[in-house]
């Protein structure tokens, strides 16, 4: 039962993936780096995140050369994306999810030799955390875990019900006790409706790739942010 509650913690951390096509039509950049009026915004980097280069411990030197490769990356693929997210059909939001994850893996990729060993393995727990239950969409993820074609079909509904609610908080303030209250019953009915379609093994597998948990703030409080670490249950 510990373990479970811990699972149930983690599982609703993340924050981006259901503001991020949003945030592009409307022009707001969440602290992402966005291209022409009405263009495709990139989310913010993980490392900029409140709390997060603390948590590493991340020396000045390493935030600017992560900063250069960001910056590097995004210039050369900034027209790919702004196709992509001006095309019409069903499948946009998709195309562009995939982008973006084939975009942050090749950023991992260049970001190995700027962070130290133990660096590296955090941010990719992190990394994870955030993702919520669009982690459950990497080809590695499901293999690693597993997961039954009926689990990827139920992963995914609870994906797309993630997402939509989550545009419910980009108006949260934190400094009201209802809009918290309900914040935190939409991280742990997350969590809850992840560890109904996860197995045992797989929970405790899942809890082993993405480590102790972290505290990702409401998306309206630094506008995708997080605070620290959250102790474990």
């Amino acid at each position: 039962m510990r373990f479970v509650k811990h699972v149930v913690t983690i599982a609703a951390l993340a924050l981006l993936p259901g503001l991020l096509h949003a945030q592009a039509r409307t022009g707001q950049q969440g602290g992402g780096t966005t291209g022409q009026a009405g263009g495709y915004n990139f989310p913010t980097p993980l490392y900029q995140l409140p709390g997060v280069s603390q948590s590493l411990n991340l020396n000045q030197d390493q935030m600017r050369q992560l900063q250069g490769l960001t910056n590097r990356m995004q210039t050369d693929q900034r027209d790919a994306f702004n196709r992509a997210f001006g095309a019409r059909g069903e499948n946009r939001d998709a195309n562009l999810a995939n982008m973006q994850r084939r975009f942050d893996q090749d950023w991992m990729r260049g970001a190995r030799d700027i962070f130290n060993r133990d660096q590296l393995s955090r941010y990719q727990q992190l990394q994870l955390q955030f993702q919520g239950p669009g982690a459950f969409s990497d080809a590695d993820i499901q293999r690693r875990l597993d997961l039954s074609a009926e689990q990827r079909r139920e992963l995914n509904t609870l994906q797309r019900q993630y997402s939509n609610q989550l545009r419910d908080f980009r108006n949260l303030d934190p400094q009201k006790r209802d809009d918290m209250r309900r914040w935190q019953d939409f991280r742990r009915g997350t969590g809850e409706k992840l560890n109904s379609i996860l197995n045992p093994d797989q929970r405790r597998m899942w809890g082993q790739m993405i480590g102790e948990p972290f505290n990702f703030a409401p998306p309206s409080t630094s506008g995708t942010g997080g605070t620290g670490s959250s102790p474990r249950r």
